[in-house]
């Protein structure tokens, strides 16, 4: 699995305030022996934004995606939604927030424990993440899940042309849509898998400068490392497997897919050049 080590990668959604997380200063360290620059740490819960900002405070190549899931992860009332929606509103002023997220339309079935909300209410919470975005002149990332139909339209009806398709697992036609809007493509560790090869196909085919790299950590562990009893966890590290995946399908070299990829983050999330 270990390979050489690619320079100044950045992982573009890393869910660092994760709870699964017992010491995420470990996880950061081997990021940054990896060759990891820069982490945007998403929040997608306001329970998770005091953590997420302690975390970007305390390492500068840590920046901020604050927003709030279309599936409700607390079982949350209208009022309660709203004022989550306010402290979301002011929690995004903080400098190292670089872009609102992640939000979108999901109709998955949520975990135990949790609400599956409504299209409206997810249109409602998608519509004020938006317009704080574009009052921000800030990019969105963008979640969606078994709902790409809605995420198409929705994208037009409120002209989202500046933002991340997140885990981007739709077909051809759909990435042909979203790139034509002006979003980039993000990939993870799903282009390693067997059953991934349709997306692969896309991270291959589609033009470099459109391209980003993510782990969405602590899930989705690529392969071989999925495949290791020991790795429970997916961490910012891994996210140079995903890359080296992308960079073999493309026929260009790991150093190349790194720079023009990282390049285009950040690019898009306005971060400093290296």
């Amino acid at each position: 699995m270990e390979k050489s080590k690619i320079a100044n990668l950045i992982d573009t959604h890393a869910h660092l305030a994760s709870k699964d997380y017992p010491d995420v200063n470990n996880v950061i360290t081997r990021a940054r022996e990896a060759g990891v620059a820069k982490i945007i740490c998403v929040a997608s819960a306001t329970e998770e934004i005091p953590k997420a900002i302690a975390l970007a405070e305390k390492f500068s190549g840590v920046y901020l995606s604050l927003g709030i899931h279309p599936q409700d992860t607390k079982n949350t009332s209208p009022f309660q939604l709203d004022l989550k929606l306010k402290k979301l509103e002011v929690a995004s002023l903080h400098p190292k927030v670089v872009a609102i997220g992640e939000c979108g339309f999901d109709n998955s079935v949520p975990p135990a424990g949790e609400r599956k909300r409504d299209v409206e209410e997810q249109e409602y919470i998608f519509e004020f993440q938006t317009h704080l975005a574009q009052k921000l002149n800030k990019p969105q990332v963008l979640h969606c899940r078994q709902a790409k139909d809605k995420m198409v339209e929705a994208l037009k009806e409120y002209s989202v042309t500046n933002g991340v398709w997140h885990c981007f697992v739709e077909d051809a036609l759909t990435a042909k849509l979203a790139l034509k809007l002006g979003l980039l493509l993000s990939f993870n560790g799903i282009v390693t898998y067997k059953s991934g090869g349709e997306i692969l196909k896309i991270a291959r085919t589609i033009s470099l400068d459109k391209i980003l790299l993510e782990t969405d950590s602590p899930l989705l562990i690529p392969e071989p490392a999925r495949s290791d009893p020991k790795i429970k966890l997916n961490e910012p590290s891994y996210v140079k497997i995903v890359a080296q995946k992308i960079a073999g399908a493309r026929n260009i070299s790991e150093k190349d897919l790194a720079t023009a990829t990282s390049q285009n983050a950040q690019l898009l999330f306005g971060l400093n050049y290296d």
